[in-house]
């Protein structure tokens, strides 16, 4: 859990920092499909955990 928490505080300063970066850049419409389709994907892929997440995931299984 720490493990993640470094992850995300990490991911957010990284976010922060390239706004400023990227706000000048312009791209080609087809890395905004790219993004746009990763971004469906990863909330698919959040979402259809969410509704059926593994047996044990979260608990260790009893003995």
């Amino acid at each position: 859990m720490v493990y993640a928490n470094i992850v995300t505080a990490v991911g957010v300063y990284a976010a922060l920092r390239l706004e400023k970066v990227l706000d000048a850049a312009s791209f080609r419409p087809a890395l905004h499909a790219l993004v746009g389709l990763v971004f469906a994907a990863a909330l698919l892929s959040y979402v259809a955990f969410s509704f059926a997440p593994p047996a044990d995931f979260f608990t260790t299984p009893p003995e």
